[in-house]
């Protein structure tokens, strides 16, 4: 497994679209067994991180992502809410157990 750390910066108006398409993308994702976890955090007004927690190896992200059209659909409308999207980090999970 591993998991992906996404920066989201919005132009404020589109902040209900693109929790909404957010959360559409990652139930899809979810419910395709692509995404184990998926959690939206609100940084700033305009600024939001989302962690997802991939079942399989990185390459995955990259490729459901652009050859998936469901996906792709969603994923392109999510980026006209915001200014700009960066991938912040790629890491390998250890343990998603707490000690």
């Amino acid at each position: 497994m591993y998991a992906t750390l996404r920066l989201f910066r919005l132009n404020p108006i589109f902040e209900r679209d693109f929790v909404k398409l957010w959360v559409q993308l990652s139930n899809e994702l979810k419910a395709d067994g692509h995404v184990k976890k998926a959690i939206l955090h609100k940084e700033s007004k305009i600024s939001y991180i989302s962690y997802l927690q991939w079942g399989k190896h990185q390459d995955l992200e990259t490729q459901s992502l652009k050859e998936v059209t469901k996906y792709r659909v969603l994923l392109d409308k999510i980026k006209e809410c915001c200014n700009s999207t960066q991938v912040l980090h790629r890491m390998e999970v250890l343990s998603d157990k707490p000690h």
